[in-house]
């Protein structure tokens, strides 16, 4: 008798090999950007370090405004009390938490798209998009938020109405909002998420969901000046920076005029206490400027070139962009009806419009709060032009 006749046959179904190979992936990439940066120490984590080290020697936050970062530098701190030094032991978490977050991104589109496929081409171009991953090696916030925004497009897309939805939303809503400020786009995101989850009991009671949302919509409103009074966004606005502190490198190789607007003309901004009063007559007593202004920020924010990089860089950068905003406009189509598909256009849009009253960054990481709701509809608008185009072989395959 034949031995191998005899032994047990292995399938492999293709859920199983479709995580092998983007476990393969993931591992690969991030030894890759590990070998390729090692240990980032950029400016910003310098900052985060010193205050996870305030937070354990006096038992409080340093500034009013660290609330909004607590997550992040509580945990710091915590690694802190473990490893000497904790940045290497805290960058191993964020890519093994980023680990997870890109499992809960897949199986999200999975089901969001009925498509196995469509989690698969998702995780890869999350994979790919080597400007946002690189994060997860830098002790910054970033890494932290967009793993948690990942969380909640699972949550949201296996959210059946149930009082444990609800929790484990509100619960990603507060890691959300006290790692970033940004995670304030969150809370926006959800309440057009419920809005059209719930929107037959506009027609049932139409009284108390219009109470509900007038309500909501303000402490919404509320929460958000708070937080947006913690920073004085008329310094940059005055400075004529697009780009943040652009100004201060006239003299250097990265300095380019277009990233910066004619102060010359620019009514200086008022001093009162309120920083959100003091951007609102910022922006009365130039319109021009300001509307000029917001719209190069949302489009170095969406085409995320920049005048310092390379011509290729930017022209690879381009159509990179091209084939992403092609497949998650063609993925939205797909499940516009979907409320999930009203929170992303909702964060968004939100995004888009802080970074038009703020400023953009150097390398883009201000898009990082929405790109996971994009990649999650890419990756289903990629599955289906990968089937379509399949179906249209086979079908001059089998007429030859």
């Amino acid at each position: 008798m034949n031995v191998f006749l005899m032994m047990p046959r292995i399938v492999i179904r293709k859920d199983h090999l479709f995580s092998i190979l983007l476990f393969v992936l993931w591992f690969g990439i991030h030894l890759a950007l590990f070998f390729h940066y090692g240990v980032r120490d950029l400016l910003d984590a310098h900052r985060y370090a010193w205050k996870a080290d305030f937070l354990l020697s006096h038992g409080y936050l340093e500034e009013a405004s660290d609330l909004f970062y607590v997550v992040h530098i509580a945990l710091f701190a915590l690694f802190g009390t473990v490893f000497h030094p904790p940045v290497l032991p805290f960058i191993i978490f964020q890519c093994l938490l980023s680990g997870v977050a890109t499992a809960a991104l897949y199986r999200a589109s999975s089901k969001l798209f009925d498509n196995g496929m469509a989690g698969f081409f998702t995780v890869v171009i999350f994979l790919l998009w080597i400007d946002h991953l690189q994060w997860n090696l830098v002790t910054l916030t970033e890494s932290l938020a967009c793993s948690t925004a990942c969380f909640v497009l699972y949550a949201l897309v296996y959210f059946d109405g149930k009082a444990k939805g609800f929790f484990v939303l509100v619960l990603l809503l507060v890691v959300s909002v006290f790692t970033r400020p940004t995670g304030l786009l969150i809370l926006g995101g959800l309440l057009a998420f419920f809005a059209f989850y719930y929107r037959s009991l506009w027609k049932t009671a139409p009284l108390v969901m219009t109470a509900a949302s007038v309500v909501i919509v303000i402490l919404g409103i509320w929460v958000g000046l708070i937080v947006m009074d913690q920073w004085d966004f008329t310094d940059q606005h005055a400075r004529g920076n697009i780009v943040t502190y652009m100004d201060t490198l006239k003299d250097g190789p990265l300095y380019d005029e277009s990233l910066r607007m004619d102060t010359t003309e620019i009514i200086p901004p008022r001093n009162i206490p309120s920083a959100v009063g003091k951007l609102l007559l910022f922006f009365r007593d130039n319109p021009w400027i300001s509307a000029k202004a917001a719209f190069l920020k949302v489009f170095y924010l969406v085409t995320a070139v920049r005048p310092y990089y390379t011509k290729w860089h930017n022209t690879f950068l381009l159509a990179w962009m091209g084939v992403i905003y092609f497949a998650f406009f063609t993925g939205w189509a797909i499940v516009r009806r979907n409320p999930v598909a009203y929170f992303v256009c909702t964060v968004i849009v939100l995004n888009g419009v802080l970074i038009a009253i703020s400023t953009v960054d150097w390398d883009n990481r201000f898009y990082v709060p929405m790109e996971p709701g994009i990649v999650l509809l890419a990756g289903g608008g990629m599955a289906s032009v990968w089937k379509r185009w399949m179906e249209r072989k086979n079908n001059t395959v089998s007429t030859k």
